[in-house]
């Protein structure tokens, strides 16, 4: 998982900031001028909708979601919920994406960093250690499979870039000959 500029809370207030000076200089433009209160309600609506549309996307629903402790929730549907810095999840944090699947555990500049467990919606789980949002590190993976063929399978070792290293298959050799019959 990865914050984009535009994703961010702090993208989200620069984009208000700079609708609302357009907004107050063309009011005050039209102040002098007849048609004033017809003008300020109706642009007044327009800024209401164009707010409470804009909330609707992607807002900052609990705390401080720049510098402290907050909760947001992203336009495609995830939230977060955790530490911030500079309006960039970093510390510890829950991050809930839309497909149910959840992360719990350390972020660093956005990204999955440290250690963490990630809950896969079909009940897989890897607990372990994180970098640059990849699993990296000592870990364990978890399988969650139906019925009772290798139910609970899972895998203890090293991960690098979200792959598993070193695992060892023993290996079988060459098949023996079958017996003669006599």
């Amino acid at each position: 998982m990865t914050l984009n500029r535009r994703d961010s809370p702090t993208a989200d207030a620069d984009a208000c900031i700079k609708n609302s000076l357009i907004l107050y200089r063309f009011i005050i433009t039209c102040r002098n001028t007849e048609t004033h209160h017809i003008m300020f309600k109706k642009l007044s609506l327009i800024l209401i909708v164009t707010v409470f549309a804009h909330k609707a996307d992607a807002q900052c629903t609990y705390g401080n979601c720049y510098d402290g402790n907050g909760t947001y929730l992203f336009e495609n549907g995830d939230r977060y919920k955790g530490l911030w810095k500079k309006g960039i999840p970093n510390g510890y944090g829950v991050y809930v994406f839309t497909n149910g699947d959840e992360y719990k555990g350390s972020f660093k500049a956005g990204l999955m960093d440290g250690r963490g467990t990630y809950t896969y919606s079909n009940g897989d789980k890897y607990i372990g250690a994180w970098k640059e949002g990849k699993m990296n590190g000592r870990g364990h993976f978890h399988w969650s499979l139906p019925g009772d063929l290798m139910t609970n399978a899972k895998y203890e070792g090293f991960f690098k870039d979200g792959v598993p290293t070193n695992i060892d298959i023993p290996a079988t050799g060459t098949p023996a000959e079958p017996p003669k019959h006599k």
